[in-house]
């Protein structure tokens, strides 16, 4: 009966521990998420929605620009094999 008890009372000691690391890692992980959040926040501040956009059309004007340039040296290709 003694050591059963013994046992009984470490198991008990051993799931209070598991727990309690459950317990923090659930408290770190939202920690972790939180942080991860305000770093985004941050980074979405520093780079302001209206200035990307403008840079991101920039890109595509000077994209269609190449395409165009791509398809006149196509036809002059073309006119070349004539």
């Amino acid at each position: 009966g003694h050591k059963a008890a013994e046992n009984a009372e470490q198991l008990a000691g051993l799931r209070a521990s598991v727990d309690g690391v459950k317990e923090s890692m659930g408290k770190v992980e939202v920690f972790q998420k939180e942080s991860l959040q305000r770093m985004e926040r941050k980074l979405d501040e520093m780079v302001p929605h209206r200035e990307f956009e403008a840079k991101l059309t920039l890109v595509e004007v000077e994209q269609r620009k190449f395409d165009l340039r791509l398809r006149e040296l196509d036809l002059e290709i073309l006119k070349l094999k004539r």
